[in-house]
């Protein structure tokens, strides 16, 4: 069942798929909080706080980090399992880490 169809997604679901999928793409990358903090202008102890998982991103916060990881923001937010979109105008390289 799609998570669309589950009743149960909320701001805390929400905060919480947001924060599995953040701390797994920065995993894979090699990506600290700091290095994703100078990339998107969001201080570290709020991208901190983002993986927690306490409170879910703003629409702002959520744009930016999509576009410094090169993701799908609704990846980022659990309304797909693919995190690769082909068009996103990345500021760096998919694979590069930078």
């Amino acid at each position: 069942m799609s998570i669309l169809m589950q009743e149960n997604y909320d701001e805390s679901t929400i905060a919480s798929l947001f924060s599995r999928h953040l701390k797994e793409e920065l995993s894979s990358r090699g990506r600290s909080l700091d290095k994703l903090s100078s990339e998107t202008g969001i201080p570290a102890s709020r991208l901190s706080v983002l993986c927690s998982g306490s409170t879910p991103p703003s629409s702002v916060e959520l744009a930016r980090i999509a576009l410094a990881l090169c993701c799908s923001a609704d990846y980022l937010l659990g309304l797909s399992s693919f995190s690769i979109v082909q068009e996103l105008p990345c500021a760096h390289g998919r694979d590069s880490g930078v």
